[in-house]
């Protein structure tokens, strides 16, 4: 589990911060689709990224809002907690990249493969022509850098963590574990039901993706608990909202594709990480060579 406080967080921060973070989340959520993804700002929004090549897309521009009030304002500036008490680690940046790279990578080669046993040659997908370098790498970025790191910071990195340790005042680790894990992930579920709205006003599927959004915060969760490396998750994360496919290959087995990636990353993480430790702490123990 990622480092906790030394001291007691729920003193310094409690449910005023956690409330105010919660309101501050869901009113900027609100915000954002009701404004920034509606004309006349989306075409605005749609220029910037014409004119930047793709570089810029709405998805960062829309994630800077609630990164600025909710992440910067609510949690840093009035909660005064420390970015590493969130998971803002800047030695995990490295490590996150290079994991992120390799399971994207690992995706494409298998689709590669199955092309070649099929007999087939693999070709760059379309959409690398089509859009362009700067649209593709666009999408990625407004993820990394803005909707995934955005919901990697708040649902996992602050509230799970805050929420673990104002329930374990009253119930067992086990119980305020598992109710931590739930209400701030449902909270994640629930929050997305502007954006659902905004595309099917009509409300089509919206159950089954609630519950879709529910278990993938939880498999997000379960990124960071177990690695202790937010930035792997918000890694993770983008790759799953959009999985940037290099070869032309199934588009509907992508994401599933990522997904079980993460998964086999789980469960391999910890046995591979106590061997390099243990692997380290050998080497630590030779003498030194005179």
């Amino acid at each position: 589990m990622p480092e906790s406080r030394s001291s007691n967080p729920a003193a310094r921060t409690g449910w005023p911060l956690v409330a105010l973070v919660v309101i501050a989340a869901a009113s900027s959520t609100i915000a954002v689709n009701a404004v920034v993804f509606r004309p006349p700002v989306l075409n605005q929004l749609q220029a910037l990224r014409a004119a930047t090549g793709g570089l810029v897309s709405p998805t960062l521009i829309g994630s800077a809002i609630p990164l600025v009030s909710v992440v910067g304002i609510c949690i840093f500036l009035i909660g005064r907690v420390p970015p590493r008490e969130i998971g803002w680690v800047r030695s995990g940046i490295l490590p996150a990249c290079l994991v992120t790279f390799g399971i994207w990578v690992s995706v494409q080669a298998a689709f590669a493969a199955i092309q070649l046993a099929g007999g087939n040659q693999p070709q760059l997908h379309p959409v690398w022509e089509r859009r362009g370098v700067l649209f593709v790498l666009g999408e990625l970025g407004g993820q990394i850098f803005g909707n995934a790191l955005l919901e990697e910071t708040v649902f996992r990195g602050f509230l799970f963590t805050q929420l673990l340790i104002l329930f374990q005042e009253f119930a067992p680790r086990r119980s305020a574990f598992l109710l931590a894990a739930i209400l701030s992930q449902a909270f994640f579920a629930v929050i997305h039901i502007p954006n659902r709205l905004l595309v099917d006003p009509a409300a089509t599927g919206l159950v089954l993706d609630q519950v879709l959004l529910l278990v993938s915060g939880l498999l997000f969760l379960a990124v960071y608990l177990i690695t202790a490396n937010l930035w792997i998750a918000v890694g993770l994360h983008a790759l799953v909202n959009t999985p940037t496919p290099l070869v032309q290959a199934g588009e509907d087995l992508l994401n599933p594709a990522i997904v079980g990636a993460t998964l086999f990353l789980l469960l391999v993480w910890r046995p591979l990480a106590n061997r390099v430790r243990a692997r380290r702490c050998k080497t630590a123990e030779l003498p030194e060579r005179v």
